[in-house]
């Protein structure tokens, strides 16, 4: 099937200062992904949703090598997910979760989806059983699955008894700001030398996964979430923003994110064939629009233990709200500045990390 989309159809797709970068900053990201850019070059369906088929298109051509199309591919995007959302979100937060989403249910079209909570049961065990058999029937003999979809242990406290349930997922947000005053109510805040916070990214998907609040089959309830299996590609999304009244808070202002190039989930992931070791693929970053009042010494997110030379300091002006850093077939990053590319780590005063993408060692050659 192909992808029936007019020009006068584009024509109508607008966005703010015309900056479609949180567009294809996303599907440039997807593109490195060799696995994920195989399965969707061999794509094929008759659903009407057509986001894989879009993308299909799109990626017949190299985005990095292909530039002058970013605008018309973006659009082209933005079509697709408005014809079945009725609207697009205007951040690449918004457009990789409503991409994932639109695949996940072209997999899913023409099947029954029974709810997660349906499996609960007092036997983890018993639970598991029943969903793995669910989602391997709904996503038979398909590829989109066995690459993005981890999958979570839910424990529920609920009438003083405990249940376990599974769901997957696609990706991971991290609301940097509730962790860290989470932790710091806590008195677990780590200072580094210059007395400013930081937060790692093991710790901040352990406490982001920690016991709260919830309600199950409309009672309430205490949950805990836990990892239990990782898939090929880990997807982690960084909310770094709350809005309290009218007043926007940033953790950037307040301490620092720490993630290294290389991630061992072991630590957090229980199922012991699925213990994986994952190197950092993309790092897609946002400008602030507020930078005039971020603290000088918390300008940058910054990468340690990377051993990464080569920091491009180039301070030429850069007008996009966002910016991909990826890493090339000789695992050396690379970015974009007014079209020209550039050797090395971006990290300049102003952006800081909106989107994580690894993927695990051992499918690196594959």
């Amino acid at each position: 099937m192909g992808v029936i989309c007019k020009s006068n159809e584009l024509n109508e797709i607008r966005v703010p200062n015309n900056d479609y970068s949180f567009v294809f900053s996303v599907y440039r990201s997807l593109f490195i992904l060799k696995k994920f850019k195989n399965f969707i070059l061999e794509y094929k369906s008759k659903s009407k949703i057509n986001i894989g088929e879009t993308l299909k298109e799109i990626f017949k051509q190299n985005p990095d090598k292909e530039k002058n199309y970013s605008i018309r591919n973006s659009k082209k995007i933005l079509y697709r997910i408005k014809k079945e959302k009725n609207t697009f979100g205007l951040t690449a937060k918004s457009i990789i979760i409503q991409i994932l989403d639109l695949l996940n249910k072209e997999q899913m079209e023409g099947k029954y989806q029974i709810s997660s909570d349906d499996f609960a049961n007092r036997d983890y065990q018993i639970a598991l059983r029943g969903y793995v058999e669910s989602h391997r029937l709904i996503y038979f003999n398909n590829k989109y699955s066995e690459l993005i979809h981890g999958l979570l242990k839910r424990q529920i406290l609920v009438n003083q008894n405990f249940l376990y349930t599974y769901e997957c997922f696609s990706y991971i947000e991290l609301n940097l700001l509730d962790i860290f005053n989470k932790l710091s109510s806590e008195g677990r805040v780590f200072f580094n030398s210059f007395g400013v916070p930081e937060i790692n990214l093991i710790d901040a998907i352990r406490e982001e996964f920690s016991s709260r609040n919830s309600v199950f089959s409309g009672t309430k309830c205490i949950e805990q979430k836990s990892i239990h299996s990782t898939a090929p590609y880990l997807i982690f999304i960084l909310n770094n923003q709350k809005k309290v009244q009218e007043q926007i808070y940033n953790y950037f202002n307040i301490g620092i994110f720490v993630y290294g190039q290389e991630l061992d989930i072991s630590c957090l992931a229980e199922y012991a064939e699925n213990k994986n070791k994952y190197k950092i693929s993309s790092i897609i970053k946002e400008k602030n629009n507020n930078n005039n009042n971020i603290n000088n010494i918390n300008n940058n997110n910054i990468i340690i233990n990377n051993n990464i030379n080569n920091i491009d300091t180039n301070s030429n002006d850069y007008n996009c709200q966002y910016i991909n850093n990826n890493i090339d077939e000789n695992g050396q990053f690379y970015y974009y500045e007014n079209n020209n590319k550039k050797s090395g780590i971006f990290n300049k005063p102003g952006y800081y990390d909106h989107i994580l993408i690894y993927k695990q060692l051992k499918d690196e050659t594959q």
